[in-house]
């Protein structure tokens, strides 16, 4: 939710200038009134890459469960990365080739072939930077936003140092730092595809990353890869995602045949609106593989639907459990849950004890949460059949006792 606040104002606040006078200009203000013109224009295009042409029999697809992106692997060694457009199917966003062979590089017309590993990148979100620090990389994160909110040690420290700079804060980009700072890549996530990104006429080398798009909790692990491949580590992304597609698979096996599957509602209610994850979701999805019986499983809809409270209560006054994702400065508790909206005591989930509640915070789930589904899993399959996992331990999800 904050990422996608920081990419609607980001553009407002860009475009939000004091340059236009209603006074009489002179030459020299004219001028300067026309460069910034050109220059907003330039803004105002898209981020647009072209698509390199592929090397004759070029076939090795890497990617397995991710529908957002494609690396394949080209006959001279070199890997053709695509991003693909969510709501135009199999046209490309992005795309382009990299390679850590120089000389092929040098016979590449118009450095069609770019040069890895990267030594640089700047990141916008915290999902981006996790599949860094899990290939071992945080040494090349020179930027990132809001430092307030990382909870990783390793980046909190090069950050006190000196050595990781804040970008964006509080739904701002510091275009200027960032264009200063000038690294090699910039990880960025497009919400609004109709709308200009900030830094859309800057010469950065812009990666639109969309694991948020992924509806298989394996597709948007599976991201780890597409970042892998800028930075040589590829075999050990693979590596890396091979057990947690093992992990998550065998969870999923164990649970699928359960008689009975408990019903599950999501979410709370907020700003006059309760965003009720679509029935073809992440949320949606990661529920029924751990043998839950999701109660908008039947919506079409992969985002968030925005409901009314009546419309919710109708459906969900009856759901066995409760998921909630969310954070304290308190261990949750039910008075606390029921303080914050009294009406909330109107469900049986509330009534009867089983609200599985995921303290954010704490566990760093928007964080790390999307590279480890299976731990996930793991924890609402524990919740909805405890006798398949008789001695787990939960790290994400737990019923408020």
């Amino acid at each position: 939710m904050i990422r996608k606040i920081w990419e609607q104002n980001t553009y407002l606040c860009l475009m939000n200038t004091h340059f236009f006078s209603p006074c009489t200009l002179s030459r020299i203000k004219l001028l300067y009134l026309v460069l910034i013109a050109f220059f907003l224009w330039s803004c105002q295009q898209p981020i647009v890459h072209e698509k390199v042409s592929k090397a004759e029999n070029a076939a090795e697809p890497l990617v397995t469960y991710a529908t957002g992106f494609t690396i394949e692997k080209q006959v001279d060694g070199s890997y053709e990365v695509s991003v693909y457009h969510p709501d135009l199917p199999g046209q490309a966003l992005f795309s382009c080739r990299v390679s850590d062979d120089r000389s092929l590089q040098n016979k590449a017309p118009n450095n069609a072939i770019r040069p890895i590993p990267l030594d640089s990148v700047a990141v916008f979100s915290a999902t981006q930077l996790s599949g860094l620090l899990q290939l071992g990389l945080a040494e090349v994160v020179v930027g990132i936003s809001d430092a307030r909110y990382i909870t990783d040690s390793v980046i909190k420290q090069r950050h006190e140092k000196g050595q990781i700079t804040e970008l964006a804060n509080n739904g701002v980009f510091f275009t200027e730092r960032i264009l200063a700072l000038n690294p090699e890549a910039v990880f960025y996530s497009p919400y609004q595809l109709n709308q200009p990104h900030p830094l859309a006429g800057s010469q950065l080398f812009m990666v639109p990353f969309m694991d948020f798009m992924e509806t298989n909790p394996l597709g948007r692990a599976e991201w780890i890869k597409f970042t892998a491949v800028f930075f040589n580590q590829l075999p050990l992304a693979d590596s890396l995602f091979n057990q947690i597609a093992d992990e998550y698979n065998t969870l999923k096996k164990l649970a699928s045949n359960m008689p009975e599957r408990p019903t599950v509602m999501s979410d709370k209610y907020f700003a006059d609106q309760w965003y009720v994850p679509g029935g073809k979701s992440y949320v949606a999805t990661m529920i029924a593989d751990a043998g839950g019986d999701y109660l908008w499983k039947n919506n079409p809809q992969v985002a968030s639907i925005p409901l009314d409270f009546e419309t919710v209560l109708k459906t969900a006054s009856k759901a066995d459990y409760w998921r909630i994702v969310s954070t304290y400065n308190i261990t949750p508790t039910y008075e606390k849950i029921g303080e914050e909206n009294a009406l909330y005591q109107q469900f049986d989930a509330y009534k009867n004890r089983k609200i599985i509640f995921c303290d954010s915070r704490v566990t760093g789930y928007f964080e790390k949460g999307s590279l480890e589904p299976q731990k996930q899993l793991a924890d609402l399959i524990y919740v909805f059949h405890p006798e398949l996992l008789p001695d787990y331990r939960p790290v994400y999800y737990q019923v408020i006792r």
